[in-house]
């Protein structure tokens, strides 16, 4: 009887053993499960964040450099970052357990030249360059008007004689009155009343005062040579007289010479018109995450946003500005244009350059106000974070007390308004300048 009972209670430790052994397994099990379920996504989870703040603030610096460059004007320096594109491979525990080592991330960078449009057009004030050439007659002719400035203006003069001339006379803003010059056939010897010999002189007033008197210019002329004078001549003073004058007019008159002008000169042109119609493209950055969410990070037009599933918004604002000075609406808008191609997928780091290559001004009237209104037409993949960005814009300037409207329109396109204070006044003063940059990547030939 005692050796059944010392039977039963050995078979029973043995049981037990068994059973404390499967449920500290299942302990361990249940452990190293939670740890796979828990605590390894979360451990990559917080990397893979981390590298895309990393991937941000790289994107951010070469945003910097890019507008150090624009600023500057430098077309020979080459401004650069290295951007990782994905985490490193991690053991957790010593690699003991593979499968709680965590999964490293990648990415992929794309430089897109065709990426992204705007379009900048405005009721603006243009400056024009254009050139004149005709014979004069002998009434008052007008030959050139709303002149900002005479780039140059010669005469040809043929059968000059004693008592000929040519009176040329330019009025507008600022000077002390309209600006003469005058050409004479002068005699310059005469016996018994008979001119033997006549010169080529330049007079020259400035309002009413008299600078130049009877400057020789061609001593003993014949009337079967053709003479040339540069009115713009320093030794004259006219065209110093002409460069303290802006919105002029000018007229011109001849009598017995045959008088031949040639004109060149910037005027105002009044205008609606598209300034500026381009591809923006975009340096791109999509995240291939494990454990955190993919997101897309571009820099385009001079901001930086960020894309994720359908949503995109602007972390960095685009060289966009409006405030209102001097009672004037200023309108600031750079256009960042980027140029090159190239793509690479990796985990590893890539180096991205980028260089200044051309800068282009709209021809704008500067100083005072040069248009009526301005819109500004974006259509890109994150157009959604440009309409924010515009719908800020319009709100700051309806705070201001101005008129301006964020819009959304068919096609993909966002546009931003910007009206005067008054709708036949010039009383927003725009400003237009193109930057083209070239980037491409260090592994990558330049495309």
């Amino acid at each position: 009887m005692m050796r059944m009972c010392e039977k039963e209670i050995g078979l029973s430790e043995g049981v037990a053993g068994v059973v404390a052994a499967l449920m500290l397994l299942a302990v361990i099990i249940a452990f190293f499960g939670m740890l796979s379920v828990h605590y390894v996504p979360a451990k990559g989870a917080d990397e893979e964040a981390s590298h895309m703040r990393a991937v941000y603030e790289r994107l951010a610096e070469l945003k910097s450099g890019a507008e150090a460059l624009m600023a500057s004007r430098n077309f020979e320096a080459t401004r650069g970052v290295s951007i990782p594109l994905g985490t490193e491979r991690r053991s957790l525990f010593g690699g003991l357990i593979p499968s709680l080592n965590l999964v490293a991330a990648s990415g992929t960078l794309r430089i897109r030249s065709d990426a992204g449009r705007m379009t900048v057009s405005a009721d603006a004030r243009l400056v024009d360059e254009t050139s004149e050439s005709g014979t004069l007659g002998t009434q008052p002719e007008e030959i050139a008007s709303d002149v900002l400035e005479v780039r140059s203006f010669t005469l040809t003069l043929r059968g000059v004689e004693s008592g000929d001339f040519v009176e040329i006379e330019a009025v507008g803003e600022g000077g002390s009155g309209a600006a003469r010059i005058c050409i004479n056939g002068t005699p310059a010897v005469v016996f018994l009343g008979i001119v033997l010999s006549t010169d080529i002189t330049v007079t020259v007033w400035n309002g009413s005062v008299k600078i130049v008197d009877s400057l020789p210019v061609y001593r003993d002329v014949s009337r079967r040579e053709s003479y040339e004078i540069d009115l713009l001549s320093s030794a004259y003073g006219f065209k110093q007289i002409l460069d303290g004058m802006r919105n002029f007019t000018v007229s011109a008159r001849a009598r017995g010479v045959v008088a031949e002008y040639k004109l060149s000169y910037t005027h105002v042109e009044n205008v609606e018109s598209t300034l500026v119609n381009t591809s923006l493209g975009c340096l791109e950055f999509s995240s291939h995450n494990n454990y955190w969410i993919d997101q897309t990070l571009i820099y385009q037009g001079g901001g930086l946003f960020v894309k994720q599933g359908e949503r995109a918004t602007y972390r960095l604002t685009p060289p966009v500005t409006i405030e209102k000075r001097g009672g004037i609406w200023h309108v600031d808008v750079a256009v960042v244009k980027m140029n090159g191609t190239g793509m690479v997928a990796s985990s590893g780091s890539e180096e991205v350059c980028i260089k200044l290559i051309n800068v282009t001004e709209a021809p704008l009237l500067r100083g005072g106000g040069n248009a009526r209104w301005v819109r500004v037409v974006v259509n890109s993949s994150v157009s959604d974070a440009w309409h924010q960005f515009f719908e800020r814009l319009a709100l700051q300037v309806a705070a201001a007390g101005g008129r301006a409207e964020a819009e959304r329109r068919d096609g993909g396109d966002v546009a931003l308004t910007v009206w005067g204070d008054a709708a036949d006044a010039y009383d927003v003063h725009l400003s237009v300048t193109t930057y083209e940059l070239r980037v491409r990547l260090g592994s990558l030939r330049e495309g």
